[in-house]
């Protein structure tokens, strides 16, 4: 009985720290119908061995839009998830926060903040390109990061 109760808490923890849950697919779903507001939006997951990361290729009503990233990076002390749209020409259109555990650093969630990623930049500086956060170091460091990580396997997918 121990074990069963170890094992459950256990997966139920990793599905927290490590990966996105029911509610974080939720909200990646919504936001990508709401910034595609209308047409038959479908996904193609792309197979990734750079990050844990999902990634998707976007079509509307059969044509090739763009990408989707849902995504988690590490802030000071839990996990946050956030999406990531390109166009077809791999161009940032939109970054989200989707959830934000911690109590500090949410300063990261705000959408005047998060658009400047909005640049055909391949790698961005924090504290030069994006600009520093006081209270929340750790987090916009943390997102700056895994935005450049995933600019550039985005830039090493083909495009068919």
């Amino acid at each position: 009985m121990k074990i069963k109760l170890f094992l459950l808490f256990s997966f139920g923890l990793s599905l927290n720290l490590f990966g996105q849950n029911n509610d974080t697919q939720k909200k990646f779903e919504q936001e990508l119908h709401s910034y595609f507001r209308s047409g038959d939006l479908k996904k193609q997951e792309i197979v990734n061995s750079e990050t844990k990361d999902k990634i998707f290729k976007l079509f509307l009503d059969n044509s090739f839009v763009g990408y989707a990233i849902l995504a988690s990076a590490k802030g000071r002390m839990d996990t946050f998830d956030f999406v990531i749209i390109y166009n077809s020409q791999k161009e940032i259109k939109l970054v989200k926060v989707l959830v934000y555990r911690s109590q500090h650093g949410q300063e990261i969630t705000n959408k005047n903040w998060l658009k400047q990623f909005y640049k055909n930049t391949v790698q961005f500086v924090y504290g030069k390109d994006i600009q520093a956060i006081s209270g929340a170091t750790l987090s916009a460091k943390s997102i700056t990061e895994k935005i450049n990580t995933l600019n550039f396997v985005v830039s090493e997918i083909s495009t068919f």
